[in-house]
Parts: structure tokens; C-alpha cells; sequence
């Protein structure tokens, strides 16, 4: 991130498609030819990985953090590929053009990825498969294996399964492999088409200038194939469950704290092979992306240790994490470093030296700015430094124009007006913002595409406080116009961010 640029924040799943759901198709490669035609540099997203109604569909709760969801997966590509043909692709589904529909998208898509699979055998035959789980094998096979106990055990939960499969007897999987065998390779096959889809997107960016933000949570879910298959690198008790879990300690926003519930990495033990584990996952994730944002940093550094029992995060207590052992070998590994720190919250100077130390850029919100502290706030535009990323909101905060209609307070909203010294309203405050983070000293700017509406905050992607109605977000097709292309160009131009 060396060159001042700007670019617009949109999960995948946003995208417009005729399907339930956007996808790795057609209409990402638009609006990767729209963002350059608006001179934009990055496209930030949210993670790929599977999502499960029961827990809200969040990307950041998936029973996987290699693999990518199939309902990403372009049916239209694979009709284009002839594995599929086009009347399997007629009509569509019938759905809202404005919301995620998962459901829908489920019982549209899969059944066609099953039919898709059996044409891909007869065309190209095993082999691509078999090479694909080869090089991939170090989470391939397990996660393979995992869905299909999962779904033989009715989606337990791994720790409910019995105990030859919970405790991963090399007998009672080589049979499951043997007896479903057709079954785990579907589960291959659909990530073996993600990856290919997902990869030559990025190539596409690239081929325009684009580069890809990805997004990797530090943290990974219980129920996965990730502490299934490695549970020696989890704080786990004899039985395998969990004696220390992540969350937050109590703070302005909440107080109890966060108790997220993901099991803690037993770091000590993931240091002696060099961190090899993450340094797999990260390489991963590099083939679908150009730079990524490391989710909640500061829980490298020193994290907030729970225990199980406790129903809040109040009884916690900080642990030391292996920060300055991680983050040299991820330098080891990644020379350029193509990461950005998820620095927001309360920040510890420990924090922030380490994060000096090794050149990463962090995040300034512009909704965070106008409180109380506002000529001291880290957030504010007169106290941006280079070398960080702007924004005017992230996926978990409100779009612009809804924090000025329901959660800004006066004393803000006030603050707000004396600095840019312009009356602010609902219909311009976007702009105001827009225009702040694209006039900022930080090397990047990156916009929500809510905000580049003017939406309010029934667009917005995620409210952390509530369980239900997240993640379902998307953008008319009709948004993507050639005068607002224009527009946002020029405004890039004009703040040297073209």
C-alpha cells in the first residue's frame, strides 16, 4: 500500500446475481470493471468460509477457516464451463434483489453443485481432484471428512458425535472414507471449483489494478473442522472441550465484556514448529487475496482469557500472547508483509510498538471520531498519520447517514458541524464523510458502499448486538452507474487518489 489510493468496502455475498446470493461470477468481474472505470484501487471483503443459519450466517462463525462457502460458487460460470447447461439455470430464484436469501440459495444451489459434480467427472475425471487434495491436503481431507460426519450425526456438534469420531480413530475414519467416499468428494469438488473461482477473480483484479482486502479472523469456531482436526492446538480439556475461551473484557460499550466463546490457541505450542498452522492458513488465504486485515490484532499481543464456565467476560484476565515470535515469522514467511492490523478498541502501547516495529498498517474510523476527546482522537482527521487506512465505517458499524439519524448524539452531530464548518443533514452527510476520508493523509481510503449511496441503517451489513438479520445486505444492480462512476472518480482525482 505504497501508492495513495481509495476503494470501496463490499462483501461478496452483497454483489447482485439473479441467484439468492452474490457470487465469484460475472457480476464481481463487473463490478471490478466499474471500480476501475471509477478509479479505484482495493476492494475490501469479508471472509469467504461457510456460513450456518443457526448462527446467524456470519462469516466469522464457520465450521471452516480454509474453506470458502459453496453458495459463493458462480452457477453461471460452471454452465459456461459445460458443466452445467443453461436449462439448468432457468428461471431463477425467485427472491429479493435487496437481501441475502440463504435458505433459498441453499436448496437453489446445491442440488445443481451436485449435478455439476457428476458432469465434471465424466469431462475431466478424477485426477483434478486428486491433485487438488494432494496440494491441499494439510486441511482438505479432514474438512472433507468433517462434513460428512457432520451431516451423519444430524449437524451436532463434533464433541456429541461418538467417541471413535470424536477422538479421530484412524479406523473408524478410514471406514467412513471408504463407505462415503462419493459423497467426500463432492465436498472436494465444490471446494476445488471455489478456489478456481475465487483465484481467477483475483487475477481479474489484477489484470484492472485492483488489489483484494481479505479479511481473516484471529479467532476460529468450537464446532470445526479446524479444532477437530488439530485439538492439540486448542485450550481443550481430556474431553475436548473447552476450558478457556476469547472475548473482551468489560468496557464503555459493555459492562460484562464480550464473550465470544471461541476456544484460545495453546501459542507456547504452536511456536515450537514455527507457527507452521497459521503460516498455512495465511498462505491460503493469499490465493484469493492481494493484502489481508488481521481481525481483533491485539489478541496476538495479549488476549482476554475466560473461562468456560463463566456466563460473562467479567472474570477474565489477560494472558500474553506470542506476538513478537508470530509476527517475526510471519515476516519470515511474507517479506512484503501484505497485512493490516484490526486496531480498533481499547489499544495498548504494546500494541502499537509492535505494530511500528513491523511496518503495519492499522485503521481509522471516522465515525469514531466526534466524541468527547475529539482533538486528541486517534480517528480524527487533523491526528491521521500515512501509512493507515481510512475509513468512514467498517461492516460492523452503521452506514453514515444512519449513526447521523439514530445514534449520533447532539454533542457529536455538533462537533461534526464546527469542524467541517458546513451545515450537516441525513441527505449529505455521507459526502461530508466520503469526502473527509478521501482528504486524509492515510495512504487508503476505503468507503462502504452504503455510504457511497447515501443509505441508511437498513443497509447495513452486521449489528453486533443482535443475532438475527445480518450478513443479508445487497446492492441494486441499478447502483453501478456510469455518472456515479464518474463522480466518485473525479472525486478521487481531485484528493490524489487516482
Amino acid at each position: 500500500m505504497s501508492h495513495r489510493g481509495a476503494g470501496i468496502l463490499l462483501p461478496i455475498f452483497s454483489l447482485p446475481s439473479r441467484w439468492a446470493i452474490g457470487d465469484f461470477g460475472g457480476s464481481a468481474r463487473n463490478f471490478v470493471d466499474w471500480l476501475a472505470q471509477a478509479g479505484q484501487s482495493y476492494w475490501q471483503i469479508l471472509p469467504l468460509t461457510p456460513t450456518e443459519v443457526g448462527l446467524g450466517n456470519s462469516p466469522y462463525s464457520s465450521i471452516s477457516t480454509f474453506a470458502c462457502s459453496p453458495l459463493l460458487i458462480s452457477l453461471d460460470d460452471l454452465a459456461n464451463e459445460r458443466f452445467l447447461e443453461g436449462k439448468d439455470l432457468s428461471p431463477p430464484i425467485s427472491h429479493s434483489q435487496l437481501s441475502v436469501n440463504y435458505e433459498q440459495a441453499q436448496e437453489g444451489k446445491l442440488p445443481l453443485l451436485k449435478k455439476a459434480f457428476y458432469s465434471f467427472l465424466r469431462q475431466k475425471g478424477s485426477d483434478p481432484l486428486l491433485y487438488f487434495l494432494e496440494e491441499q491436503e494439510m486441511w482438505l481431507k479432514d474438512f472433507a471428512l468433517f462434513v460428512t460426519l457432520r451431516r451423519l450425526h444430524n449437524n451436532l456438534s463434533w464433541n456429541c458425535w461418538p467417541e471413535p469420531f470424536r477422538f479421530r480413530s484412524p479406523q473408524a475414519l478410514k471406514k467412513i472414507w471408504n463407505e462415503y467416499e462419493e459423497e467426500i468428494f463432492l465436498t472436494i469438488f465444490i471446494q476445488f471449483i471455489a478456489y478456481s473461482q475465487m483465484n481467477g477473480l483475483k487475477n481479474y483484479c489484477q489484470k484492472h489494478n485492483i488489489c483484494l482486502i481479505g479479511d481473516l479472523p484471529i479467532y476460529v469456531s468450537y464446532d470445526s473442522a479446524d479444532v477437530w482436526s488439530h485439538p492439540e492446538f486448542f485450550q481443550l480439556d481430556s474431553q475436548l472441550k473447552p476450558e478457556f475461551i476469547a472475548g473482551v473484557p468489560p468496557d464503555y460499550f459493555s459492562s460484562t465484556g464480550q464473550r465470544w466463546g471461541n476456544p484460545l490457541y495453546k501459542w507456547i505450542l504452536l511456536k515450537e514448529d514455527n507457527f507452521q498452522w497459521w503460516m498455512k492458513r495465511i498462505s491460503y488465504a493469499l490465493n484469493f487475496f492481494h493484502i489481508l486485515r488481521i481481525d481483533h490484532f491485539r489478541g496476538l499481543i495479549a488476549y482476554w482469557s475466560i473461562p468456560s464456565h463463566e456466563k460473562t467476560a467479567v472474570h477474565g484476565h489477560w494472558e500474553q500472547g506470542e506476538g513478537e515470535s508470530f509476527l517475526s515469522c510471519l515476516k519470515k514467511n511474507f517479506p512484503s508483509m501484505p497485512f493490516v492490523a484490526e486496531n480498533l478498541g481499547i489499544i495498548t502501547p504494546d500494541v502499537t510498538a509492535m505494530m511500528k516495529k513491523y511496518e503495519l498498517p492499522g485503521m481509522l474510523v471516522l465515525l469514531f471520531a466526534f466524541d468527547s476527546s475529539m482533538p486528541q482522537n486517534p480517528y480524527i482527521l487533523h491526528n491521521h498519520r500515512p501509512k493507515n487506512i481510512v475509513y468512514t465505517g467498517t461492516h460492523d458499524n452503521n452506514t453514515a447517514r444512519g449513526w447521523f439519524e439514530e445514534e449520533a448524539l447532539l454533542e457529536e452531530k455538533k462537533r461534526l458541524i464546527t469542524y467541517t464548518g458546513q451545515e450537516v443533514t441525513s441527505f449529505n452527510v455521507a459526502s461530508v464523510f466520503i469526502r473527509m476520508a478521501l482528504m486524509s493523509v492515510a495512504s487508503v481510503a476505503i468507503i462502504p458502499m452504503q455510504d457511497i449511496l447515501n443509505l441508511g441503517s437498513s443497509s447495513r451489513i452486521n449489528t453486533p448486538s443482535l443475532s438475527k438479520g445480518n450478513w443479508e445486505w445487497r446492492v441494486p444492480n441499478i447502483a453501478f452507474t456510469e455518472q456515479l462512476s464518474s463522480s466518485l472518480f473525479l472525486l478521487s482525482q481531485t484528493y490524489g487518489r487516482t
